[in-house]
């Protein structure tokens, strides 16, 4: 529910440091839009993405393991905020410290309805930064030792930027099993299953592993999948009945090398590294630029002091192979402009969309 300059942050599996077993989750802090020059941390919110049913009347604790690169203060937060939702209702509340090593953390909370609700995790950060999770669990009761849902835990992962694959890079996943009990588990069998956009099944292939005793094995599966389109595979323990993990990925054609001016397919998209990774693996072409760089183009973050102009040379040089249009609006009048009379304020920013085509007449149509 936010827009960020540098994008949607960018969550990776870290195996070097953990709470439980061989990965945390590393998130890097965030810089908010609507900020120019120099764009302001605002540190980052992490948080479930599938809904935690809850019974009311019912005494919950939610706990999570977090440390960061720093000291920050932070929250925990329940809220029935849907995907997409923002400032909705507060269930509960509570202040943390997030220090440089790990820390358990935990909010009780007891909800009044029957209802699906959401956890966050919130640090604040002014400065670049990281913060790392393990461990997160919610349970009906007082907080309890950490206990894995499972005593096998598998998943299937991708490091590949969109899970966008070609003909000549074959789709393929990372897939790994943890075994949390203290026994050798020999002869796993997990199916592996794949299903087209419609939901039809296309495939199923066996993969069977050994793991030891609070251990875990790493294997790269290839996807058996040779036409373009967009599926999903699961990875299902034989006997469980219950998919472990689930991964979407597409096979789009080769990108075809077609001249900027000579295609019409764009997108709306946040000048980072990896959102523009992404469109260029779809093809896409052209950006249409509007919330999340707003502060290249809108007239107050360009000229904040009259006459003295803020350019995003870096940002631009970052969108290179890209057509860049900018949506020049009057609206974001600088504040030493706002007591002008109407006439003085055309006069200026008249001035001010000269000034924006002669600097970026080599890169901005």
């Amino acid at each position: 529910g936010r827009w960020y300059v540098d994008g949607p942050p960018g969550a990776v599996l870290d195996s070097q440091t953990a709470v439980h077993g061989q990965f945390s989750l590393k998130l890097p802090f965030s810089r908010l839009s609507y900020t120019a020059a120099p764009a302001t941390h605002d540190g980052i919110t992490f948080r479930s993405a599938v809904p935690v049913r809850v019974k009311a009347g019912v005494n919950y604790t939610f706990s999570a393991y977090v440390k960061s690169d720093d000291w920050h203060s932070g929250y925990l937060i329940i809220t029935s905020n849907g995907i997409g939702g923002y400032k909705g209702r507060k269930l509960a509340t509570r202040k943390i410290t997030v220090t440089d090593r790990w820390k358990r953390v935990k909010l009780s909370f007891k909800p009044d309805s029957d209802e699906n609700l959401h956890w966050e995790i919130l640090v604040k950060s002014k400065k670049p930064g990281h913060m790392w999770i393990d461990a997160v669990q919610m349970e009906a009761a007082r907080m309890s030792k950490y206990t894995p849902a499972s005593d096998l835990e598998a998943g299937l992962t991708s490091e590949q930027m969109g899970k966008i694959f070609s003909p000549s890079d074959p789709p393929h996943a990372g897939f790994r099993v943890y075994n949390n009990t203290k026994d050798i588990k020999q002869g796993l069998v997990y199916r592996l299953d794949i299903y087209d956009v419609t939901g039809k099944h296309l495939s199923t292939r066996r993969e069977i592993v050994n793991v030891g005793p609070q251990s875990g094995v790493s294997k790269t599966i290839s996807l058996p999948v040779t036409r373009h389109g967009v599926y999903k595979a699961t990875i299902t323990r034989e006997g469980s009945g219950v998919a472990d993990s689930i991964l979407n990925f597409s096979v789009l054609p080769e990108r075809r090398q077609v001249p900027v001016e000579q295609s019409a397919f764009g997108a709306y998209t946040t000048i980072a590294p990896e959102p523009l990774d992404i469109m260029s693996r779809l093809g896409m072409k052209w950006i249409a630029l509007l919330t999340s760089n707003v502060r290249m183009f809108h007239w107050s973050s360009v000229e904040p002091v009259e006459g003295q102009y803020r350019w995003y040379d870096d940002d631009m040089k970052l969108a290179g192979g890209f057509g860049v249009m900018f949506n020049l609006d009057p609206c974001r009048t600088p504040k030493w402009a706002q007591s002008l009379t109407r006439q003085e304020r055309i006069v200026k920013w008249s001035r001010f969309v000269k000034a924006m085509v002669g600097h970026y007449s080599n890169d901005v149509n």
